[in-house]
């Protein structure tokens, strides 16, 4: 399936900003459904999703974001998660990546997240919230990359539900098989700037 045509219709709302959870309304909604079996070269769903949306709608002003879930069957993952953070403050990527603890989960593993086209040059309906509350940003006031926005995250989950961590890449390429069901947006909403 052509993931970038299949995108042509933006139904319901998600509310996320690229690096976890998308909660949406509950209206009922079309999604997009992606069957995607053997990777042949490196990278991860997520990447190859992205790489799809950013060659048809990375030019734009406004980015197209999807959020959704997978299965993921005939392979393991690799994932990782944050291990103990330091006391002092740790503000370049660089820095955070030393944190990160990899890991290996077996099949059948459930996965959710969210893929953008790119981070916005600039975008009328974005809202950015702090203590104070939500503050819209102005029309036009945005440069690339203010939101810091990750262009793919998601996090998995095996069915036995005693482990999870986020997604780095699926282990055996030519048994990994993947059914995605994906979810236009209608908003992206950045909760915290990274400091990084």
């Amino acid at each position: 399936m052509d993931v970038a045509n299949a995108c042509k219709v933006r139904a319901g709302e998600i509310l996320g900003g690229g690096t976890g959870p998308y909660p949406t309304t509950g209206h009922p909604c079309e999604v997009i459904e992606v069957i995607a079996k053997r990777r042949l070269c490196e990278g991860s769903i997520g990447k190859f999703l992205h790489q799809a949306l950013q060659s048809r709608y990375g030019r734009g002003d406004e980015p197209m974001a999807l959020g959704g879930v997978f299965l993921l069957e005939g392979s393991g993952a690799k994932y990782h998660v944050l291990s103990e953070l330091p006391n002092e403050p740790y503000h370049t990527f660089p820095d955070l990546k030393s944190y990160l603890k990899c890991f290996e989960m077996k099949a059948p593993i459930i996965g959710m997240g969210t893929v953008l086209s790119h981070d916005p040059v600039r975008l009328p309906f974005i809202f950015i919230f702090l203590p104070s509350g939500r503050v819209p940003l102005k029309e036009g006031s945005l440069k690339q990359n203010d939101l810091g926005l990750h262009m793919h995250s998601f996090h998995i989950y095996n069915v036995e539900r005693n482990v999870a961590g986020h997604l780095e890449t699926d282990t055996d390429p030519e048994a990994a098989s993947y059914r995605i069901f994906l979810h236009p947006a209608s908003h992206i909403c950045r909760m915290d700037k990274p400091v990084y």
